[in-house]
């Protein structure tokens, strides 16, 4: 598992999970000044565990705020990777009310068979909560193991949605017209991938080529973990064409195009909705990342990259460089060649012909990257805590395979370069982006000094590490005059009947009407609230939302301490919602949910409604 080091190695301006682990980012979205980033975790454990989707958001993509989990596992599987579609148009028609929906398509893994199957889940309220869709899976497993990871986007060509999803040893192409029916209409892979392993989070871009005659190109990413001798966790890519139906590659290469030539890039997808392509990855290798010694959380991303395509001697080749650190890049100032560190978190810009730039301190670590005039290098073979190499399985890989990696330079001579440090973790560009590297470096003290040697100008810039952005979407300062002080109410908008009173070891819950967004009626959500004295009471998130179905009107609640609903365990019995599902044409049938949680969150059951209208107005 994830390791106490010796001290906090949590970066400054890379993004982390509060606590507890992270891989893959996931339903990469820009909408209305907002980057929202959804990614895998296990919110109960620092290691790999039944995957949720977390949520945060940022204005600048390097200060986040975190937000409460927006996918839970349900009857279908845990809920690995995928991405996210701006509905401006609602072509899904789950908008209700002029809402434009964010539509997540995920993987739902099933814990016990394996099965993998792709589902959607919407939102109406910019991201913070989603609900299930009742047609899930949306795309049926046809028989492949490994079926995972769709990336979402609006096909011009065509004027509709297609995904691209890994598919055992390649990608397949669907499309659909309203994010719900999808219909397969290509592959690519079989036969021109050079590396024999399983594909996965793929990913489709259109990015600019710089040639005025041929100013677009389409790329595929595809990460892929391959052990055995070389041992490593990457990305390739692969330049082409989309036809608007599926990929053909058209930059055929002898070997492998990688993304990354360090070790701690992984899992990296772009976002939807930009005018530009920008990338995050999971910052730690998935070989080792349980084992990492950063105590109460486990994973990373990547700094945001914008990416574009160069015209080498040797082709089209994908270039890398670092988004949204502009304000620090300006005040960079000379450094000789021993220049003390007063701080964790700075830049480098290495200009020059050949050389070595080594980050050291007093205990004899040091993390080197030395250029020749056809090659760069990254050697963290003495970085500083290498222990968490002892705990993977050796048939993997071989530790000295992940600890000094070499790349070829596609524009040789002057070597043009930008090394950013943040804590933990180290990030070259070099050539303007042709070669990027992403390393975990955990040394037992700070770097304390950068020591440069060769034909070399470096200059040095300061990261500070402003406070956190904060800010609510929703803001009701009207005062309350007339509040109670023993009766219960509302934290804000409007409340009625009580529903689903039940009392758990100790504990009542009380859930009840609520119109979350105004003070007078309108369409009902369950609130929720605890109290172990029914005068004194805790305001807890809403417990269910309106869906397709209808709004959530009245119902009642049941502690199903047998499992008799096969929902929960013996151990960890369900609560069960039973409540009234009202469509807007007025059809009221009766729906259920369960949580596993002592009702923090509850998930509806597929098989909703379970007692459908008998033909009576009002039911």
């Amino acid at each position: 598992m994830s390791k106490q080091g010796k001290r906090d190695f949590r970066p400054n301006i890379h993004f982390t999970p509060e606590k507890n682990w992270n891989n893959d980012p996931n339903g990469l979205i820009y909408i209305d000044g907002i980057w929202h980033l959804y990614y895998q975790c296990n919110p109960n454990n620092v290691v790999w565990g039944p995957m949720h989707w977390g949520h945060a958001i940022s204005k600048d993509l390097i200060h986040w705020e975190h937000l409460p989990i927006a996918l839970y596992p349900d009857e279908i599987g845990t809920m690995y990777s995928g991405s996210m579609a701006y509905d401006e148009n609602n072509t899904s028609g789950f908008a209700k009310y002029g809402e434009k929906p964010m539509v997540a398509v995920y993987t739902a893994h099933n814990m016990e068979t394996g099965l993998e199957q792709q589902c959607i889940a919407y939102s109406l309220d910019q991201g913070k909560h989603f609900e299930k869709y009742y047609g899930n899976p949306v795309i049926k497993n046809p028989g492949t193991p490994d079926f995972r990871d769709p990336r979402v986007f609006w096909n011009d060509k065509k004027d509709c949605w297609s995904l691209v999803l890994a598919s055992g040893d390649h990608a397949e192409f669907y499309a659909s017209q309203d994010l719900k029916n999808w219909k397969k209409t290509g592959e690519f892979g079989v036969g021109v991938n050079k590396v024999p392993t399983v594909w996965e989070c793929t990913d489709l871009i259109r990015a600019k080529t710089g040639n005025e005659f041929d100013g677009f190109k389409w790329i595929l990413i595809v990460s892929m973990i391959h052990p055995g001798t070389e041992g490593r966790a990457n990305i390739q890519y692969f330049v082409g064409d989309f036809d608007g139906d599926t990929f053909q590659c058209t930059e055929i290469t002898d070997e492998p195009l990688w993304i990354d030539f360090g070790f701690d890039n992984y899992a990296g997808v772009t976002y939807g909705n930009y005018d530009r392509p920008v990338y995050l990855g999971w910052g730690v290798n998935p070989l080792y990342a349980n084992f990492v010694p950063t105590g109460e959380y486990s994973g990373l991303m990547t700094l945001p990259r914008e990416l574009s395509l160069c015209e080498t001697d040797e082709g089209y080749r994908l270039k890398t460089k670092p988004f949204g650190i502009d304000e620090y890049r300006a005040g960079a100032f000379p450094i000789g060649n021993q220049k003390p560190l007063l701080t964790e978190s700075f830049g480098l810009l290495v200009q020059g012909n050949f050389g070595r730039i080594a980050l050291k301190n007093s205990r004899g670590e040091e993390v080197v990257i030395e250029v020749t005039v056809d090659s760069i290098t990254v050697d963290r073979s003495k970085s500083g805590n290498l222990s968490y190499f002892e705990d993977v399985d050796p048939k993997l890989f071989k530790k000295e395979d992940l600890l000094v990696s070499t790349t070829k330079r596609y524009m040789r001579g002057n070597v043009n370069m930008e090394i950013i440090f943040d804590v933990s973790y180290l990030e070259i560009y070099a050539d303007g982006g042709l070669e990027t590297a992403s390393v975990c470096v955990y040394p037992d003290a700070p770097y304390q000094v950068v020591s440069t040697d060769g034909d070399l100008e470096v200059k040095m810039y300061t990261i500070k590490n402003r406070d956190m952005l904060f800010w609510r979407f929703y803001k009701n300062d009207e005062k309350r005059d007339y509040r109670p002080k023993i009766h219960f109410s509302p934290e804000e908008g409007w409340m009625n009947d009580p529903n689903g009173m039940v009392y758990v070891d100790g504990v009542y819950h009380f859930f009840y009407q609520k119109y979350p967004y105004d003070t007078s009626w309108g369409p009902m959500h369950w609130g929720h609230a605890t109290s172990r004295d029914l005068i004194h009471w805790e305001h807890q998130p809403i417990a269910l939302y309106p869906d397709e179905l209808g709004f959530i009107f009245s119902g009642s609640a049941v502690y199903d301490t047998q499992n008799s609903s096969e929902y929960g365990t013996n151990e960890n019995p369900p609560i069960i919602a039973i409540y009234t599902s009202h469509h807007k044409d007025g059809l009221e049938q009766q729906s259920i949910a369960y949580s596993n949680d002592k009702g923090r969150h509850f998930e509806k059951s597929y098989l909703n409604p379970v007692i459908q209208k008998p033909g009576i107005s009002d039911f």
